[in-house]
């Protein structure tokens, strides 16, 4: 009865010792698992920050753009007023460049309209 009874222990704990190990194993591949995650995630972010400094260096570039866009169509404008007022003195040449110089302010204004629609 005695030697029954250790020989049922000695099998529990042989069944205790296949299911710890076993549970070591999945413990070492869940691990393995958090580890891969860990990487992925890692080169995720890396990935992320890169296109976050491009982005970055895109919107500044553009800002530059949309500045000198400002400044032509400042200096556009000045022609413009120039030219107007210079045509009320002599009408047919002057009239001819305001037309051009409105032309050419409409069309940098419809730019900077666009540029600044990116930015946004």
């Amino acid at each position: 009865e005695l030697e029954k009874q250790v020989a049922t222990t000695w099998k529990q704990l042989a069944e205790k010792d296949a299911e710890i190990k076993s549970a070591g194993e999945n413990l070492q591949a869940l691990e393995r698992e958090v580890q891969d995650v860990k990487k992925t995630l890692g080169k995720s972010a890396k990935v992320v920050v890169e296109k976050l400094a491009l982005l970055e260096h895109e919107a500044e570039k553009t800002r530059k753009q949309l500045a000198e866009k400002d400044a032509e169509v400042k200096s556009a404008r000045e022609k413009l007023q120039a030219a107007e007022h210079a045509a009320q003195g002599s009408k047919g040449k002057m009239e001819e460049e305001a037309k051009v110089a409105k032309g050419k302010l409409a069309e940098l204004e419809k730019q900077v309209a666009a540029t600044r629609k990116q930015l946004s």
